[in-house]
């Protein structure tokens, strides 16, 4: 489990404005990634937010960056 500093680390924006600009928040984008079964290239994960969800690029870039490094960050931490 992450620490809240990781966790402000990790969401700089907040679940508010990402709601605000994209009708979902962290946990539901992540649940959405999550039942993609994408790798977590963040490429990818941008692309495929853009294909099959009605956001901006900028967020869905955001959105794939940030859950790319927090499964980066759960990899770390178990060791």
């Amino acid at each position: 489990m992450m620490s809240t500093s990781d966790q402000r680390y990790l969401f700089s924006i907040s679940d508010e404005m990402l709601y605000n600009a994209t009708r979902r928040n962290w946990a539901q984008w992540f649940d959405v990634l999550d039942r993609t079964q994408t790798p977590t290239d963040t490429t990818r994960l941008a692309t495929y937010l853009l294909d099959h969800h009605d956001i901006q690029a900028n967020w869905a870039l955001i959105i794939a960056l940030h859950y790319a490094r927090s499964h980066r960050y759960a990899a770390t931490a178990a060791k």
